[in-house]
């Protein structure tokens, strides 16, 4: 699990031997840059890897200052206006593609993730 993904982000994650088809789910707290700038630059590396799973981005519903989640996603992705269109087979699922960043969903107002770590996993629960 990836939870925000601000500047630095691909290269701790780089260089703590993870591997982004290992991630199942990315979390985003909010969108300004320091929680977000990374995520195209670990989508793209994970984009090599050859992922065969979708990848669910889960994030907030946006307001009239932010995007929502669906929203932020597809403004850098898809065609033909994404910042990184070329990638946009990611969340097209008319398109042929190795996975896809399908399930993009956002939370509900009431609903918050925490997280707790345990002896041998990290876990969430939505409350």
């Amino acid at each position: 699990m990836i939870v925000d993904a601000g500047g630095g982000s691909a290269l701790r994650f780089g260089e703590s031997g993870a591997r982004m088809s290992q991630v199942d789910v990315v979390l985003f707290s909010h969108f300004h840059i320091d929680h977000s700038s990374d995520f195209p630059a670990l989508i793209f590396s994970s984009w090599f890897e050859d992922r065969k799973s979708s990848l669910p981005v889960f994030g907030p519903p946006g307001n009239e200052f932010m995007p929502s989640t669906t929203e932020f996603v597809r403004d850098l992705f898809n065609e033909p206006h994404g910042a990184w269109r070329h990638m946009s087979e990611l969340v097209d699922a008319g398109r042929e593609g190795s996975y896809k960043l399908d399930r993009i969903m956002f939370w509900l107002d009431r609903c918050r993730f925490s997280c707790f770590a345990t002896p041998k996993s990290l876990c969430m629960r939505c409350g």
